[in-house]
């Protein structure tokens, strides 16, 4: 089975995994409980704190979508120079997902009909705890459609898993994984933090992101998709192969 596939079964598996752990045995309760003060009716952290939603909210987006107008600018710009060929595979990948994993993501939010925690009876809102594949009881359907699962805002820093793609040492590759990650997982946590979203909410963010970054591998003409895996090589000689291939 092509890399791709595989790695698009492994998201799968891994979203309905998380998901169950925490929806069906109650770890999304459990831990949003002991970020909420009940006696205070106060998350951890406070979602009108202008500072914080600067470094969290505000500041993450606005770099990650200036990053994402840099990088296409020097793709257009070394078109015709056909610059660092080995690279420019990967960072068509990171580009598009950079642009299309929270496009996908924000459209998901907007069929889910999934609160926020903060918007659920048992932190003082006025909604059910409902499950994602539960319905609304009877009678206390939203007044307004929900957009809280997937995490919109995790999409963001969850798109640069798409670094590990770049052709660097099998080491650099690792680090630039765990840089997409960890930026994923402060961008979500702080929504957490705030309570926006329950964790299952992240974990599904994150395996779709990783989903969608191996379905664009997989569309993507044989040419390219070899490039990148460090199957074929452009015009330069041999080097090793990527680690999944190894694998």
């Amino acid at each position: 089975m092509a890399i791709p596939y595989r790695q698009m079964i492994f998201a799968s598996l891994l979203m309905v995994g998380g998901v169950w752990v925490c929806e069906v045995v109650g770890f999304d309760l459990w831990l949003q409980d002991r970020l909420f003060d009940i006696h205070s009716q106060q998350w951890l952290l406070d979602r009108h704190n202008a500072l914080l939603r600067t470094v969290f909210y505000d500041g993450p987006k606005r770099l990650l979508a200036f990053a994402a107008l840099a990088l296409l600018l020097v793709l257009i710009v070394t078109r015709r120079a056909q610059r660092w060929p080995r690279f420019r595979p990967a960072m068509w990948l990171l580009f598009w997902s950079m642009v299309l994993v929270p496009a996908v993501t924000t459209s998901l939010k907007n069929v889910t009909n999934v609160a926020c925690p903060a918007d659920l009876v048992r932190y003082e809102g006025d909604l059910p705890y409902v499950r994602v594949y539960e319905s609304y009881p009877k009678g206390q359907y939203p007044s307004s459609r929900q957009r809280c699962f997937p995490a919109g805002h995790a999409s963001g820093g969850f798109a640069l898993l798409a670094l590990f793609y770049l052709p660097l040492s099998k080491r650099r590759r690792y680090v630039l994984l765990a840089v997409g990650f960890a930026a994923g997982s402060i961008m979500g946590g702080y929504k957490m933090l705030i309570g926006h979203h329950f964790l299952s909410h992240t974990i599904a963010t994150a395996c779709l992101s990783w989903f969608l970054i191996h379905l664009m591998l997989a569309m993507g003409s044989a040419k390219w998709r070899n490039v990148i895996l460090g199957i074929e090589r452009p015009l330069e000689r041999r080097r090793e192969l990527h680690p999944l291939v190894q694998s």
